[in-house]
């Protein structure tokens, strides 16, 4: 199943990274347009950071 975080209204040039509940980084990047998506493996409990602000997201 594709599974995928949406981010909207970001600021291009922001880094972002995404961390499973143990603090593993997931995956990291730049964003590259105000709205984008991260594509994650599993269904869980992620914290997403752009930039300072960060947030919790429940992927199904």
């Amino acid at each position: 199943m594709d599974r995928r975080i949406q981010v909207n209204s970001s600021m291009i040039g922001k880094r972002y990274a995404v961390y499973d509940m143990q603090g593993v980084v997931v995956q990291l990047g730049r964003v590259d347009a105000a709205s984008f998506e991260i594509p994650v493996s599993k269904a869980g409990v992620y914290m997403v950071r752009v930039g300072s602000q960060t947030q919790r997201v429940n992927v199904k």
